[in-house]
């Protein structure tokens, strides 16, 4: 996975969104450096309801295995559910403005500081995406 693709963005306000699930757009994704080596960060904009525009940021390891949480991203948020054949090459570019679910939880870090964690995902109904047109 050494092509990646990365955009400069507007500074984006991570909000403290209570646990639920969540209807979600990957707004952004970039490569950063983790304790353990390579993740990608993921900005995960809400789509609907009260907290509608809020984002959500995940880190996961990018590692393509078929077990790693990334591959569970690329069947959820890429492949609508479908699992990841054998072989299969990512390109980060195929995140941009996907949709899916998640799931959070309230995370306390050690400073006391409270965040939405993503506990899981799934794929969205493509039913369920938010028309481009919406905001016309």
């Amino acid at each position: 996975m050494s092509d990646f693709e990365l955009e400069q963005e507007d500074d984006v306000v991570i909000s403290a969104v209570p646990a639920g699930e969540y209807l979600v757009q990957i707004a952004h994704l970039e490569m950063t450096d983790g304790h353990y080596g390579k993740q990608i960060k993921f900005r995960l904009e809400i789509c609907d309801g009260e907290h509608a525009g809020a984002s959500v940021s995940a880190w996961v390891d990018a590692k393509l295995t078929p077990s790693s949480v990334l591959t569970r991203y690329v069947e959820a948020f890429i492949l609508g559910g479908d699992k990841m054949p054998k072989g299969y090459k990512l390109k980060s570019s195929e995140f941009k403005g996907t949709h899916g679910y998640i799931t959070c939880e309230e995370y306390t870090s050690s400073n006391g500081a409270v965040w939405p964690k993503v506990v899981e995902i799934a794929p969205c109904d493509p039913e369920d995406e938010p028309s481009p047109y919406e905001d016309m």
